[in-house]
This record gives structure tokens, sequence and C-alpha cells, in this order.
């Protein structure tokens, strides 16, 4: 979702879902002080202030409101400054007294009598010194409840009913909002029952009360909504001004949405925006106008949504809907979006010419001013290194370089307002193509009367070019210092043997600083070479003599030990000749043929060897740093162990190039090919690889942390066992690449990045992001991605085999045919998911969110662990019928709100929870309900705030289905408490308890009777089949330690399997068995898709029910504990037994009991039967051991 907006509004969105009807609540904020109501701030400015404001308070819960109400955080100053025992603190809304509070200074109760308050200067009024209590519900952060002597008293209080006695139990008195969990709210939050968990489930109760989104004491809520001009006075509630007064900004805001229908075609419509909630900051003299409003969406979480617009005008001065319309064209342009986005005026409305600005934004920009300057400091050095170059080559060819060459650096002028700057940027912009077109023209008319010209004197025109190359020409610069120095040497014994005087010249060669001056002219001209040879004509090649010559000179010098650094070899034929370890720093080799030369070791640092021919040459461990080979061809050449630290590769050709182990951090590479090199161990952090060919190149073993590969071709790449932990691959092809074993934490692979067929087994691949990332056919066996996402990728027919991916992603995810046996996918989200054809044997689902996922009848789900897995609402192909009106690009008023006046007959009161036929809904009244609460938490559009606490719903009485753990900001009823998040190691206690209970009563495991607390179930029906056997023989027996040791290392004993045998008569089940614990639902439930009609259902397992005593069939009908042959136990079973023998040895007889080998006969004969399977498979005695060992240490 995309989101255009002016600076100075902020943004909250969130979709939710009521009566199986989907919409977006949208959320506009404006801060404003005070004393310049006019001059909305910033939302940077917004978030800080929350941020240090409020705290851990929810700032809005991003629902529309069903009438308006004022919210503040505020503090009570007595007047004057002077220690007051109370303070009368107040709110006028329009003239008239809206909200009183007596804040009393701290007292205690002593003798029942509360004592004398002290004074004070100044008191928060939060709910903590409130009347409350912890077990007070409608303020636990209250004091006062319940007192004994010596308590303190609240410091809060009614001021026409002060507290006199111990046995008061007032109403708490606050300014700020009730907690979700509080009853002032949660009696309204409507009914979660059966009905509701079948057809509704996970959207808001049909029976809510609107008003549950009414946060503020009813004191401070108001019929209707705010006009947007009202006038505020508070009073006390200012550290310096004892009556402070404020009006509100008079502005309101403008909402356009723009949404995908199911064809692809966009459609654009206008959300009317209520300034429905006040919040008040009065001590800090700042306020924030809080706008709600809500609009249909196809989508559960709004993801058909793509745009949302934002603007804000002047109350009741409406610009046209085509206003918006251009300025959201000019603000998405790629051309002018960049300087429209700067430009906040079209999108505010016009300023007050009689209001002065605020005196300072020091308060928004804190931060800010120090970067600001260094930024500003870095880019004028960069300016002034390059202007410098510049005038310096002007210089070597003679040429005056105020004249010719570019002007000083100008230092940024940072006056001025954004629109003149914008005002400005746009007449440069404009200047600038006049000129250039202007240039352009004349040039190509020079050209074309040159030409004439040379036709007329019978001139060939290209050779004159190639010689008036002149000064321009290619190859190293001719360094002016020796050669000037010499000529004004002569010129100086020239002037005296013609008699005249020298002595001004003699002054300029003795001047040191002259001297200093031309040289380091002459190293600005060279460095100037040396970053930019690739940009100019190509040197000229050597004569075969003088290369020959050269040749001979370089070795003889190489075997004296000289150094060669800093030598001209521009040109020279070079090939195959040995300079191993040869120091050649800062040599200018530019068109060198080095090819099938020894350079090993060689010391090439900031050398130039643009355009030189490495073929075959060896570079092994050269140092290359800041060298500049653009353009250079290294075919076959190795660089193995070298260091290109800051190299230029700039157009360079390396194909089949040897770069293991290299270091390459920082390199420039443009327009580079790399073509089946190998580059197994390189070292290359935070490397950018744009647009390069990169097909068959092996980084296996590479450090590539926080590499950018753009638009690359990766086919057939190897990248098994590299580092790639934050790098990005955007818009890359990769199929068929290599990705084993990597290490790949916070992987970026973004915009539709193609990786069909890769290898991703045993990759480490946590907390990746691959969203949308094509990913068919592609293997990742046994890989890690807890944390990763993998939302709306293309993974079919791919083997997600024993993937470990606890709490990953899959929503929206193509998974058809996709390998998905054994894999972890403990709260995971495989929300509309396609899981057509996917094999999910054995995979963990515990707490998964599987709503809405899409199966076939060849979908898998034997033996998987469904324990809370979320599986409503079901998948559906029904689509949600919203009128879009007229076609794409044309912007429509639609409004959801009442076309009544915007006015409730009176505040709401707190009721408790109404049933459907008892409950008022403004849908009755109005065209469209206010809003309702929604399923997935916020989305946050502007940055980051604490919105409402997710809150599960904890259904009333057992249910078939299992409640959804995922964060639901579904408030439970008053009976119900919000239910925790899950803990691992909390709930495993609970899940043994509950499985126990199940086996007891004869139950299916995770199976209900349907009948609430308290009540007789009925019989389950005869049909349902019993758990697993392998489970059923485990789980019983196994503590919550072990179990927890077990789950920790991923040991898979649910999918352990006990031999079938024949059924032996079921236990008769206790009466009044129920099981309140919603765990797996029914069988007949349990697919989260309904298969097609008349298709056969998924195999299912059938097992015996258990004996008497035994959680498991034994293997004959003998009684337990006779000389019969033992039960066959799995290793997951052989390995529990011991362990619960060493760890109570007192009850070892009933624990044997327990696993029918209580006889000393099946005991042996057990030991023995399993003894003789680990004498012929060491590897399966190792995996009992390790159980073991485990178990008896989780045990202690």
């Amino acid at each position: 979702m995309r989101v255009v907006k002016p600076n100075q509004i902020g943004i909250l969105s969130r979709p939710y879902d009521h009566n199986n009807k989907f919409r977006l609540g949208v959320t506009g904020l404006i801060l404003f002080p005070f004393a310049e109501p006019r001059y909305p701030m910033t939302e940077s400015a917004l978030w800080l202030l929350v941020g240090k404001e409020l705290g851990e308070i929810v700032l809005d819960e991003s629902m529309p409101k069903h009438h308006g109400e004022i919210l503040m955080l505020a503090n009570a100053y007595s007047p004057g400054g002077k220690p007051r025992g109370v303070v009368r603190a107040a709110l006028e809304l329009d003239g008239k007294l809206l909200k009183e509070v007596a804040v009393v200074g701290d007292r205690t109760w002593k003798d029942g009598v509360p004592t004398e308050p002290e004074p004070f200067v100044m008191k928060s009024i939060r709910w903590e010194g409130a009347f409350g209590g912890e077990k007070f519900k409608p303020n636990p952060l209250g004091k006062g409840f319940s007192p004994q002597e010596g308590d303190p008293l609240p410091n809060i209080e009614d001021p026409k009913r002060f507290i006199t006695s111990m046995r008061q139990t007032p109403d708490p008195v606050g300014v700020g909002p009730y907690d979700i969990t509080w009853p002032q709210r949660m009696g309204k939050a409507g009914t979660y029952d059966k009905e509701w968990l079948e057809k509704f489930y996970p959207g808001l109760a049909t029976n809510i009360d609107w008003t549950f989104f009414n946060v503020a004491p009813l004191d401070q809520q108001i019929p209707g909504f705010f006009r947007g001009d009202e006038e505020l006075v508070f009073k006390n509630m200012h550290p310096e001004h004892t009556e402070l007064r404020c009006k509100l900004p008079e502005v309101e805001l403008r909402c356009f949405m723009r949404r995908r229908r199911p064809g692809g075609e966009e459609v654009e419509t206008e959300i009317e925006m209520r300034l429905d909630t006040l919040w008040l900051f009065p001590h800090a003299s700042h306020g924030i106008l809080v706008f709600h409003g809500s609009a249909p969406i196809r989508e559960d979480d709004a993801s058909d949504v793509t745009l949302l617009y934002m603007a804000c005008e002047d109350l009741g001065q409406r610009k046209p809907l085509e206003h918006y319309q251009k300025e959201l064209e000019r603000r998405l342009s790629s051309e002018t979006g960049a300087v429209a986005a700067l430009d906040d005026k079209p999108l505010m409305p016009r300023l007050r010419g009689e209001m002065a600005r605020p005196p300072s934004p020091a308060d928004e920009m804190a931060g800010f001013v120090a970067w600001e300057n260094l930024t500003h400091a870095n880019m004028m050095k960069k300016g002034e290194r390059q202007v410098a170059a510049a005038r310096a080559v002007l210089v070597e060819y003679g040429l005056d370089p105020d004249q010719h060459g570019p002007p000083p650096v100008q230092a940024i002028d940072s006056s001025g307002s954004i629109e003149e700057l914008l005002a400005r940027a746009e007449k440069i912009e404009l200047e600038m193509i006049e000129e250039r077109k202007k240039a352009e023209e004349a040039m190509a008319k020079k050209e074309e009367e040159l030409k004439a010209l040379c036709a007329t004197l019978g001139v060939d025109f290209e050779e004159i070019q190639k010689e008036w190359r002149g000064p321009f020409k290619g190859g190293p610069p001719e360094l002016a210092a020796e050669k000037d120095v010499a000529r004004l040497k002569q010129f100086a014994e020239d002037t005296r043997a013609a008699g005249f005087d020298a002595s001004e010249i003699d002054e300029y060669l003795a001047d040191q600083s002259f001297m200093e001056m031309v040289v380091a002219q002459d190293k600005a001209v060279l460095e100037a070479y040396r970053i930019g040879a690739q940009d100019r004509e190509a040197a000229d090649l050597l004569g075969e003599e003088e290369s020959r010559r050269l040749r001979e000179e370089l070795i003889a010098a190489h075997a004296r030990g000289e150094s060669l650094a800093g030598r001209d070899l521009t040109g020279a034929d070079l090939s195959g000749i040995e300079l191993p370890g040869a120091n050649l720093e800062e040599a200018l080799m530019e068109r060198c043929d080095f090819s099938k030369a020894n350079l090993s070791g060689a010391k090439l640092s900031r050398a130039v060897l643009v355009r030189a021919n490495l073929t075959e040459a060896r570079l092994d461990g050269a140092d290359l740093t800041m060298a500049n080979l653009s353009k250079a061809t290294c075919s076959k050449t190795s660089f193995e162990g070298g260091k290109l630290t800051e190299v230029m590769l700039i157009g360079t050709e390396l194909v089949e190039a040897n770069m293991d182990g290299v270091v390459v951090e920082r390199a420039t590479l443009q327009e580079t090919k790399l073509d089946r090199c190998s580059m197994r161990r390189i070292n290359a952090e935070a490397i950018t690889f744009d647009g390069l060919n990169l097909a068959g190149t092996s980084f296996s073993k590479a450090i590539l942390t926080d590499a950018v590969f753009m638009k690359c071709k990766l086919d057939r790449a190897d990248f098994t066992e590299a580092q790639l932990g934050g790098a990005t691959l955007y818009e890359c092809r990769a199929n068929e690449a290599i990705f084993a074993k990597i290490r790949g934490k916070s992987l970026r692979v973004v915009e539709s990045t193609a990786l069909v067929a890769c290898d991703f087994r045993e990759a480490d691949l946590e907390e990746a992001c691959l969203r949308g990332a094509i990913l068919s056919r592609s293997d990742f066996t046994n890989a890690r991605a807890p944390l990763a996402d993998f939302s709306e990728c293309n993974m079919q027919d791919a083997r997600l085999y024993h993937l470990s991916a606890q709490q990953a992603r899959f929503i929206r995810t193509n998974l058809r045919g996709a390998n998905m046996v054994g894999a972890d996918l403990f709260e995971a989200m495989l929300a509309k998911a396609d899981i057509g054809g996917t094999d999910l044997s054995g995979a963990n689902l515990y707490q998964a969110d599987m709503a809405m996922v899409r199966g076939d009848n060849d979908t898998k789900l034997r033996d998987t662990i469904r324990v809370r897995a979320r599986i409503r609402p079901l998948y559906s192909d029904k689509v949600q019928d919203i009128d879009d009106g007229p076609p794409e690009g044309v912007l429509i008023v639609k409004s959801d709100a009442p076309s009544e006046p915007k006015r409730a007959p009176e505040a709401p009161k707190a009721t408790s929870p109404a049933r459907s036929a008892d409950v008022v809904d403004p849908a009755a009244k109005e065209p469209e309900p206010p809003a309702p609460i929604p399923m997935p938490a916020p989305i946050p559009i502007a940055p980051p705030m604490p919105i409402a606490p997710p809150m599960p719903i904890a259904p009333p009485s057992p249910a078939p289905l299992p409640v959804d753990m995922t964060p639901v900001p579904v408030p439970p009823p008053p009976v119900s408490r919000p239910q925790p998040a899950f803990d691992r190691t909390a709930d495993v206690g609970e899940f043994v308890q509950r499985f126990r209970e199940a086996l007891q009563s004869g139950l299916p495991f995770g199976g209900t009777s349907g009948a609430p607390p308290g009540e007789k179930a009925d019989d389950p029906a005869p049909s349902k089949p019993l758990p697993d056997p392998g489970m059923t023989a485990a789980i019983p027996a196994i503590t919550e330690e072990q179990i927890r040791a077990m789950t920790e290392n991923m040991i898979p004993f649910p999918q352990a399997r006990a031999i079938s045998t024949p059924p032996v008569a079921p236990v008769p089940k206790p009466q009044n068995a129920t099981i309140a614990f919603a765990a797996v639902p029914d069988p007949e439930d349990v697919l989260p898709f309904s298969p097609a009609p008349g298709s056969p259902a998924e195999p299912r397992l059938n097992p015996a029910p258990a004996g008497p005593n035994l959680p498991f069939a034994p293997a004959s009908h003998s009684p337990p504990g006779s000389s019969a042959s033992p039960p066959t136990l799995t290793l997951e079973q052989y390995a529990l037994l011991y362990i619960e023998l060493w760890r109570e040895p007192a009850r070892a007889a009933e624990i044997r009991a327990r696993y029918g080998v209580a006889n000393e006969a099946a005991w042996a004969s057990l030991h023995a039967s399993w003894q003789e399977k680990f004498s012929k498979d060491s590897a399966l005695r190792q995996r009992w051991s390790d159980y073991v060992a485990r178990g008896m240490k989780s045990s202690g």
C-alpha cells in the first residue's frame, strides 16, 4: 500500500470484519500548537510528542467511533505556583464546563479518617492516582480500594463526592482512555459463542455495541462529532497560565483510496473523514486532531488497497476533485515526484497572512542539524575535489582555469522557504533544458559548417578530427613541473645573456611555495587520470622495439631488487614477463599487454591498468588496492588470494577468472562482465553487483554480507555455504542456482526475483524476506527459516521436507504440489495459501494460522499436529459484493457516513453484554455502522505506533474448533480475562494434562462433548477414531520437562507408531467427562477446506481402543502383566520407559505395568528384542541413547 500525503499528516489504517463484510478503517492525525493552531507541525514532531507523553498508552485503535470524545494527558498545577492541598482542574468546551476533577495532595487513613492533604505544586492526572486497586476491575491501576489503616487515599476525586469513609467505593475519576480489558468497555464487546465461532470468527460479534470504541470517560464524550472550530479553556492545567485558551485549527481532511478489482483494474474512492477525537496535552500546549473514516474492501487484510491519499483543507472550503487528481499524478510521476513530494502547499490549507510563524522549529529538528551540517561538509569536500581535478587538467594544457574551467563550489544557501526553493528548482531545471537544447543546436550547426569548409578545401574531415584531439589525446598526461622549471631556468639565462635583469625570474625559482604549487598541480592532473582514464581516448601502443627495450629494463631492475613504482609502461607489450613480487605501485600501465605474465604477489596499489590485457595472467596474492582495471580484459586470469579493495572494475571483462579468496570490499562494478568466474571464499561485504551476468559463477563459502545483486543474472550460480546475511537480490534471475547451507539471516529477495528449481537444502534463512519470489520446484529440505516471510511466493512443487519454519509467513503462497512432510510450522501463518495437492504428512501445525487456505482432495494432512491451529474462516470462492461504481481513474465520493445529522441522542452509558435482540446497532438507523474492530493488527502507515494490544477470544464454552492464538484484537466477554500469547514452556503441561483426560474419558484427543462446562457430555460417535497409537503410548508417560526437551530438539514423538493389533473392548467412559480445551477439531471438521462432493475423504488411521490400564493397544488379547509376549514399543516409547524408571525408581512396578511389561519374562523379552535390533543397527542405538540422554538432562 502506497501513501501520498503532506508532511503534516500522520496516517494509520486497520482492516476489520463484521458480519463477514470487510472494511478498512483509516485514521488521520494532525498535531497543532495551542498558540498557532493554524500552523500544524510535522508528522515526525507528532510521533516524538506521542512517544514522550503517552509511553505505553494507546494513542488510537484506528477504528471509526460512534460519536466524539476528548482524551487528555494532563497535570494539575496550583495557581501562582504556591503549594496547595487541593486544586480543581477543569476543561470547558465552547464556554460550557465539560470536565472538572479535584486533585488532592497525598493522604493516608488514620483512625478511619483521612489525614490532611500534603500541599503540592504539580500532580499528574493519571489512572494511577484515581480510586482503584489490583482487585478493583474498573481501575486496577489505582489506589484506595479495600483500604487498611495507613493506606494512601486516591489523589484524583470527583469534586462533588469526596471520599470520607473507608467503606466508600466511588467510580474512578480520570481524563485518559479506558483500557480495553476494563469493564467500562468490555461490557460492550458483544457475544462470542459457538454461533459466532462457526459463522463470524474472527470478526466482530454481530451484537457489538459500537460505543465500545469510545474510550474516554462518559463525561468527556459528546453527542455527534466535532466541527473543527470549537474553543477550549483549560483551568489549572498549565505551569504558567492559570487559564489557557485555545481554538481548534478549523480544518478538515480529505481521504482517497485506490483499490484493485478482481480483474486487475483499479478504482478510486473517497472516504469521508470525521473529526471524532481530540487528544489534548495542556501542559505541553499541544493537541492532536484525530479523524476517522472507513470504506468497504474485498480482502480481510486490505491487500487489494494499493494507495491511500490524504490532504487537509480549510473547513467548509472543499477543493474540486480535479485538483487532487492533478496533484496525485504529479506526485506519482517519475519525473516530477521527487520535487512534488517536498511541496505540501497544494495539499494543505492556506495560512492566514496576519498570523506570525511559530518562533522556532528547533524542537522539531532536534538531532537533525548536526547530521545536516556533516552532510553539507561532505558534499562540499567532494565538490571541491572534483572541481580541483577539472581545473588541473586545464592547467596541464596551458588553459586558464578561471576562464575555461568550472567555477568554485558555492556554499549551499539553506535560507528561504520551501516554496522559494521549489520555485527556484523548477526555474533552474527549465533553464538547463533550454540551455542544453541551444548547445546541441549550436554544435550541430558548427559541425555542418566545418564539414562544408573541409569539402571546399578538399580536406578529410575525419583526419582533421583525429589531429585536433591535441591536448585531449589518450595516455598519461604530460607533467609540467620539471619541464616548466627547466624552461624558466633557460629563459632566465637567455635574459641575462641579452643584458636584461632576470632577478624576478630567479625569485620565482627560489620560491619554495611556487615550486610546491607546480608540483601540486601535477599531482592533481595525475590523480584525475588515475580515476578517469577509462573516459579518455585510448592510449597509443608502443612499437615492438620500444617494448623490447622496456621489457629488458624491467627484468634487469627486478633482478637487482629495485622498485618499479610509478613507472610509465603505457602501451607496452610485456606478455609472458616474469615479475613476481614486483613493486609496481602507482605504475601507469594503460593498454599494457600482460597476457600469460606472472605478477603473483606484486604490489599494484593505485596502479592504472585501464584497457590492459591480463588474459591468463597470474596475479595470485597481488595487492590491487584502489587500482583502476576499468575496461581491462581478464580472461582466465587468476587473482586468487589477492586484495582488490576499492578497485575500479568499470566495463571490465572477467571471463572464467579465478577470484577465489579475493578481498573485494567497496569495489566499483559498473557494466562489468563476470562470466563463469570462480569466486569461492571471496570477501565482498557491502558490494553492489549492478546489472551483471553472473551465470554459472561460484560464490561457495564467500562472504557477501549486505551485498546487493541488482538486476543480475545468477542462473546456475553456486552460493554453497556462503554468508548472505542482510544481502539483497533485486529483480534477479537465479534459476537452478545453489544456495545450500548458506547463512542468510535477514536475506531480502524482492521484486519478483526468479529462483526456480534452486537448491536451499540446509540453508539458514532466519528472518529472511522472500515475499513474492518465484520459488517453484526449489528444494528447502532440512532448511531453517524461523520468522521468514514467504508470503505471495510461487512455491508450486517445491520440496520443503522437514523445513523448520516456526512463526514463518506463507500468506497467499502458492504451495500446490509441494512436499512439506515433517515440516515444523509452529505458529506459522498460512492464511489464504493454496495447498492443493500439498503433502503435509507429519507436519507440526501447532497454533498455525490456516484460515481460508485452499486445498483439494489430494492435500495430505495425515499425522499432522493441529493443536490450536486456526482453520476458521474456511476458504470460499465467494467474492465480497462491493459496488465499485464508475470505471478506473474516476474519483468518486463514497461515504459510509449516516444520512441523518451527525448527532447521537445522548452520551451513552455502560451496558452489560447484549444479545442480538437487545443491542441497538447503528446500522438500523444509519446506512452504514460507524465501524467495528479489526481482525489483524492495524497496518501502521506512519512511524510505528503502540496500537491497541492484541486480544484473543476465549469462547465461553468448549467449541469444536480451536481458538485463534494469533493476535486478534476482539475483546472476550467479561467472564473471561484475555488469553495470553502462547508460551511453549507454559502450555506443555496443559497439553499433556488434557491429552491424558481425553484418554481416560474415552474421547478422541481434541474432541469435545459440545456441552457447556459442568454438564454431562454425550457419548462420542463410534466412528470417530481414538488418538494415534504412537502418541497415545508416548504422551501419558512423559513428564512435562521431557516433553519440553523433546519439542525443543524436535524429537518426533507424536509421529511414533505402534504395530497394528486386533481391537479390544473399549473402556466405558466416566460420567460427566468433558474436555474444556480447544485442541484439534473432530476429524470431520479438521480439514481447513471442503473436498469436492462425492470425493473420497483423506485416509485416516483406525487404531484399536485402549485397554483397561494401558494407553496403547497390547500386542495380544492377553491381560496386562501376563507371561505372553510384551507389547511392541516404538523406539521413542522404549526410551521414555527408561527415562521414567530412572526418574522415579520407587514406582518402577507401576511404570512397567503401564507399559505392559510388569512381569520379568515380558521385561526380559522386551530388552532382548531391542538389544538384537541395536546389534544390527548402531545408528538406531545412537538415536535411542540420544533420546534417553536428552530426557534425563531435561529432568535434572
